[in-house]
């Protein structure tokens, strides 16, 4: 595939055409709920909650509607029963089984019961919003508890409709990761924690100064030394947006309009820099799908897992290195020389790794970020199984956080109100982020083994090899393959979460300079 705009499926044939244009109308529906949302998150005025509601939840209904048509069903089976002939192409067969997996799954759900799923999120979050923001920042659950309640009770509802083997949560999982359960879920994360915990036992009581990141940094100067770091990094700005929000996010709409949002802390350097850097390693993922994919499902990552490792790929791999601030550290100096001036890039480099506990998801460390993860993962999967009630999440939260990380967070919004997608009816989303860990590493070791040199070109700002790579072996195929044949292809194995560990070893061992055991921690990857 290459980037280009003429159709890579079968337009040939009839029934191609129909169902390509019927595909094309559900794909335009879905952007302008998109549309609607990133609205409502970017530009929304606050009076105009309750017409958003109504608005997203009629373009959600008629998309709804129109996915369970059975004339799509009838269409659909005709196809099935001749696309193994010669004319057809993976292609085609790829946008067969991901429209024949979302015409099942939506057809087990009443129209009534979209309806009223997707006003009681878009209200979820207007509440989200006022709830976190109550106390003058610091946040108040009770505010949020009974919308959070009636999104888990429609969640709850959704899986028994999709049905489900196993955990409830199964079904909810496999809408963002296909295939993955419960069951994998509890093998790989205590491979996780495990190496979690060994790096925070070796590296405990190592003073590391990073006070000079939380000094004042105008949000302006950050907001400019950001969309500079996204330009270099590949973002086409003639195809995409950078905006501020609450809650950084990328959405994409065709590979010719992606957009990202950013906020700026002006108490906390990392937080605007390295959020701009994750959401453009998604946004650089949209732009590279092949455009001969466009106006079908094809056109986007294939999960989210697969996604995220994208955004840490850029934001970990490259943008924590040392290499990556040799070049742009002497810049942001020259932008912030009050704050800076003193500091070296060793430690800089060496503040922004530092493996430090935190309350916060978005500001925690390589290595805890994963545990930040599985208690989102533990309590979703409780909630939605009624092993633990709403009004006891913060409570729960809070224990949780104390046992892993030994930390108690001081206020809701710190704690179980500082995340946006429960209340966007997200649920299963969160370990996506791990997965992401996961995926990322693999990936970057296949590229390392293709390309030795890879450290000597980051500390030039060139990363036009980078972008090629990942554009010729995952974003140009979209959703084409699902993940586990994509990191096949890739990596030549499926996930591994070894990878993952023995990157962390590696690096935080050179960092803090100790040397920590991989063999020890688990035997997945020989």
């Amino acid at each position: 595939m290459t980037s280009r705009s003429k159709s890579l499926f079968n337009t040939a044939d009839p029934d191609m055409r129909k169902l390509l244009e019927k595909e094309a109308v559900l794909t335009d529906l879905g952007n302008a709920s998109g549309l609607a949302y990133w609205d409502q998150d970017v530009n929304m005025p606050e009076g105009g909650e309750d017409a958003r509601v109504k608005l997203i939840s009629t373009l959600d209904t008629i998309q709804h509607d129109l996915q369970t048509r059975r004339y799509l069903d009838r269409l659909i089976t005709r196809l099935e029963g001749k696309v193994d002939n010669g004319d057809f192409s993976e292609y085609d067969r790829a946008l067969l089984r991901e429209l024949r997996t979302d015409y099942d799954l939506a057809s087990k759900l009443p129209r009534r019961f979209v309806t009223e799923q997707s006003k009681v999120n878009s209200k979820a979050q207007q509440t989200w919003k006022r709830a976190k923001m109550a106390n003058d920042g610091k946040g108040d659950f009770s505010l949020f508890a009974s919308d959070l309640a009636a999104v888990f009770d429609l969640k709850r509802r959704e899986a028994d409709y999709l049905g489900f083997q196993g955990h409830p949560y199964n079904a909810l999982l496999d809408q963002y990761e296909q295939g993955l359960t419960v069951e994998q879920l509890d093998t790989i994360f205590p491979v996780l924690v495990d190496a979690t915990k060994t790096i925070l036992d070796r590296v405990e009581g190592a003073e590391v100064d990073r006070s000079f990141l939380s000094l004042k940094y105008p949000r302006g100067v950050q907001w400019s030394f950001a969309r500079r770091l996204s330009r270099s990094l590949g973002f086409d700005f003639t195809r995409g947006r950078l905006d501020r929000a609450v809650h950084p996010f990328t959405i994409k709409f065709d590979p010719t309009d992606v957009r990202i949002t950013n906020r700026a802390d002006p108490n906390y350097l990392p937080a605007g820099v390295f959020g701009v850097i994750h959401e453009t390693g998604h946004a650089l993922y949209e732009q590279g799908v092949d455009r001969g994919l466009s106006g079908t499902r094809l056109a986007t990552g294939t999960s989210m897992g697969i996604h995220e490792s994208q955004s840490r790929f850029w934001e970990n791999y490259v943008g924590r290195s040392n290499e990556f601030w040799e070049y742009w550290f002497p810049m942001l100096q020259r932008k912030f020389p009050s704050q800076l001036g003193s500091v070296n890039v060793d430690q800089f480099v060496k503040a922004i790794n530092a493996v430090r506990p935190s309350p916060i998801r978005i500001e925690a460390d390589e290595i805890t970020y994963n545990i930040h993860v599985v208690i989102r993962y533990e309590i979703e999967r409780d909630l939605l199984s009624g092993k633990i009630q709403t009004k006891d999440v913060p409570m729960i939260w809070n224990e949780k956080m104390r046992s892993y990380l030994g930390i108690d967070p001081q206020t809701d919004s710190q704690g179980a109100l500082q995340d946006v997608h429960w209340s966007s009816g997200l649920v299963g989303y969160f370990p996506s982020y791990s997965l992401g860990n996961i995926y990322a590493a693999q990936f970057y070791n296949s590229l390392r083994n293709q390309h030795p040199d890879i450290d000597r070109s980051i500390s030039k700002g060139e990363y036009g090899f980078i972008r090629q790579w990942l554009r010729e072996n995952i974003h140009r195929h979209g959703s084409v393959y699902r993940p586990g044949d994509l990191s096949t292809n890739v990596t030549g194995e499926q996930l591994n979460p070894q990878y993952f560990v023995d990157y962390a070893m590696n690096k935080f061992g050179r960092l803090y300079g100790i040397d920590l055991k991989t063999s020890q921690l688990n035997p997945l990857h020989a």
